[in-house]
């Protein structure tokens, strides 16, 4: 399967290898069989990459280093099937080389790329051998003027579609792809002599409805015929390329640009080192790098001059393992910081940046720490006294709550926030900054744009979605009209910027089993409806994760095996039942108190007030905790509300300190109130309780405890009225719960947070190994008897 796609007019690859600034140093990818290219001299740097057994039953692709030199274009390819007008780009040359090969391309570039030049090609290379060709389009208008075209480059051109049929039997055949798929299934004599097949559009996978006619059609393509896909929006093509070659069972070339270890197994150390300066090259900081990124000093996996033990290397791409909501914002952080630089550097800064989210517009801000936009220390000093001008009405306190710090540390670096929860004299701070070109990017919610005459040079949207307050949604043309309306200065600017940024959709099979398929394929003698499924690119995404689906399932059960045995008087029964209703309460409870801190009433978390906590690092079960004290969202410390707690333990954990009989005392600083506290009481510590003594602290709560205090619920009274109509449900359940609790035997018992760690173990590891077994199962392939059945029942087969 040969990948091309051109580096100079802004292809995939180019985009996706960084330092590519030349078509020479784009790679192609290919597939055709091994044999045919181990002895061919002129692929000398085709180098194997030792495979392995293939997922499902057959051979696995297996990957070549392809580094195709076309500057002798023209001896490598011999007399031309067709000569063009005009010079070939390279990964055109490259495409062309690989057709008149017979082997299988998928050009991947974008619009008017050049990628109709290929598939111009492969018709005439077909025609050379004596064969046909057909030409595949998504619809009948491409079809139409897909002949128009033909008939004046090919002497023989015929068109079939549902509405018309001129000329069937001619040497270049354009069709809809349900035409091809329907010859296919009944084996159409004409298909014969076919000696290539085009699919233009193949992105068309995609189609919720008809993306199933593409994977059929490949699927069903015989393994003999060359097939050259066109598309300029795929940006998974290299795993779109492996499952291509996985069905037709060929060999991938693909780009490898220094093998590690050749065919026989050997290190090849040159290349390791070649390699190894390239990457250190690549990752050295820029000269002003110290403004950028700072001096990071976090420890990353897998690389390092330790001595440990490789895990998991294997042939091809690695599936990608979902981003955290933290990790994800990092990352949409890194991009905008790149593109802020890129702005600066292009001298096209101020810029507003358009974000749908007040927590993320201080998210991003706060994300740049070593981003500083300012020209020098004259420019930081104004901002200085004019912050301290600004604020200086306010009271002594005032000044130092953390908004204003906040925002006061963003604009000494050229930085902005401006969003409705700011207050009026930081909002109004902020803006006459920005009027006076002293804020270079300010991050701002789409009010920004209402009314406020703050234009800007620059306008840049982190997203083209957002939340209508019910909905999330893409923007309206008049909102984006609105906002994008913000860049360009009149008198000041010739031209304005606007910058969208959003991904790629990548492709993703729609392939769904069918009764017509299941009657198609009783046409065939050779082919079961489990063949076709298991062919599909859908199966192929679930069989590139199976070789690490059996690896973690063989270690949780390993895991599972080693666990101590649950040995209660009590009996093991009650602690599972006592375990379902804790998860079930940790449930309820995320939604109670989250939303309870959010509101006027959140003075119920006090300091003083008994709480049980649970999401601790090394224990599993609820523990009682003393809150001692709280904190709101803000930007300078956490967007979410947290507390401070001090728990009592019955074992010590790591940081936990003594605390004489009562036991074992840990501080926990910012612990998240939605996913941290399992029950708020109705009690708290009696006044003249003094909070530094941690000794005294834990005995008082042990007294609170052995009272039952951590037992009740908290009371909502009048003054509470809207959350309990609100939430009254929750609230009930919580109750209904705790009472279940207190009913167990288990509650009590001094052994109740070790046997409730290792039930909750236990759970979790039956869990996962559940979601393996079904993974690495072949259930989805059990639908095709069941409608065979209903078929046969019905007399149809």
């Amino acid at each position: 399967m040969s990948l091309s796609s051109p580096s100079t007019t802004g292809g995939l690859l180019s985009n996706i290898y960084a330092g590519s600034s030349s078509d020479s140093e784009t790679s192609d990818y290919t597939t055709d069989d091994e044999s045919e290219y181990t002895d061919d001299e002129d692929d000398d740097d085709d180098e194997p990459v030792v495979g392995q057994k293939g997922l499902l039953g057959r051979p696995e692709t297996q990957y070549y280093c392809v580094n195709t030199d076309v500057t002798n274009f023209r001896e490598e390819l011999g007399p031309p099937a067709m000569e063009f007008p005009f010079e070939l780009d390279d990964f055109q040359k490259r495409a062309v080389l690989r057709v008149s090969h017979g082997d299988s391309v998928f050009v991947a570039a974008h619009t008017s790329a050049g990628k109709t030049a290929v598939a111009e090609y492969a018709i005439a290379n077909a025609i050379k051998q004596g064969g046909r060709a057909i030409y595949t389009s998504p619809i009948k208008a491409l079809s139409n003027q897909k002949y128009r075209e033909f008939t004046e480059k090919f002497d023989s051109v015929g068109v079939i579609t549902g509405d018309v049929s001129i000329n069937p039997l001619a040497n270049v055949v354009i069709m809809t792809t349900e035409i091809l798929r329907t010859m296919l299934y009944r084996k159409d004599e004409s298909l014969a002599n076919i000696k290539t097949v085009i699919f233009d559009e193949v992105h068309f996978v995609n189609d919720p409805d008809r993306g199933v006619v593409w994977e059929e059609c490949i699927i069903l393509m015989p393994p003999d015929v060359p097939m050259v896909m066109l598309s300029a929006t795929v940006p998974n093509y290299r795993e779109f390329a492996d499952w291509v070659g996985r069905t037709k069972q060929r060999t991938v070339y693909t780009d490898k640009p220094y093998l590690l270890m050749d065919n026989k197994g050997v290190f090849n150390t040159a290349a390791y080192r070649k390699i190894y300066d390239e990457i250190r090259a690549a990752e050295a900081p820029p000269p002003n790098a110290k403004q950028v990124a700072g001096k990071g000093k976090g420890k990353g996996k897998g690389k390092g001059k330790g001595k440990g033990k490789g895990k998991g290397a294997h042939r091809g791409p690695a599936p990608k393992q979902p981003l955290t909501g933290e990790s994800k914002i990092r990352l949409e952080t890194q991009k905008l910081q790149g593109m802020i630089k890129a702005l600066e550097a292009d001298d096209k800064l101020p810029a507003t940046v358009f974000v749908f989210s007040r927590v993320r517009c201080e998210r991003y801000a706060m994300g740049m720490p070593h981003l500083d936009l300012l020209s020098g220390s004259a420019e930081r000093s104004k901002v200085h006294v004019f912050l301290k001008e600004s604020f200086s009405k306010l009271d002594e306190t005032d000044r130092d709550l953390p908004q204003i710090q906040a925002v006061t540390d963003l604009a000494l670096r050229g930085i902005g926030v401006h969003h409705g929860g700011l207050l009026p004299i930081v909002k109004e701070a902020v803006e006459i900054l920005f009027s006076r070109g002293h804020i270079k990017v300010l991050f701002a919610t789409e009010t920004f744009a209402m009314g406020v005459n703050m234009p800007a040079r620059s306008v840049i949207f982190s997203s083209i979605r957002k939340h209508d307050g019910s909905k999330f949604r893409y923007l309206l043309p008049t909102e984006y009209t609105q906002m994008s309306g913000r860049a360009g200065r009149r008198g000041l600017d010739s031209a304005l910027t606007t910058t969208m940024t959003s991904k790629h959709t990548p492709l993703q099979s729609q392939f769904k089993l069918t009764f017509q398929m299941l009657l198609q394929m009783a046409k065939l003698t050779h082919w079961k409806a489990e063949d076709l499924m298991s062919r599909s690119y859908l199966e192929n995404a679930r069989a590139m994760q199976l070789p690490t689906a059996r690896r973690d399932l063989l270690r949780l059960k390993k895991r599972q095996g080693d666990l101590p045995k649950l040995e209660c008087v009590l009996g093991e029964e009650d602690m599972h039942r006592y375990a379902k209703l804790e998860l079930k309460s940790r449930h309820m409870a995320s939604d109670l108190y989250g939303t309870l801190f959010n509101t006027d009433h959140k003075k119920v978390f006090c300091r003083g007030r008994l709480v049980m906590v649970w999401s601790l690092p090394d224990i599993k079960a609820s523990s009682p905790a003393v809150i001692l004290g709280s904190s709101p969202p803000s930007m300078s410390t956490s967007v979410v509300a947290t507390v401070d707690v001090l728990v009592v333990l019955r074992k010590p954990v790591p940081g936990s300190s003594p605390a004489g009989d009562s036991g074992y005392t840990v501080r926990i600083k910012n612990l998240p109130v939605k996913s941290g506290l399992l029950l708020v009481t109705n009690h708290a510590l009696p006044n003249g309780v003094d909070f530094s003594d941690a000794f005294g602290l834990a005995r008082e709560m042990r007294r609170c405890e052995d009272a039952g205090q951590f037992d009740e619920p908290l009371e909502l009274g009048k003054n509470l009225k809207q959350i309990q109509t609100e939430y009254f449900d929750t609230l009930i359940g919580v109750k209904d719960l705790t009472k279940a609790k207190m009913k167990s035997k288990c509650h009590r018992c001094h052994l109740r947070q070790e046997h409730f760690d290792l039930v909750v173990e236990e759970g979790q590891i039956e869990g996962d190994i559940e979601d393996l077994e079904f993974k690495i199962d072949d259930s989805s392939l059990y639908l095709a008897p069941a409608r065979e059945r209903m078929l046969r029942e019905c007399w149809w087969i």
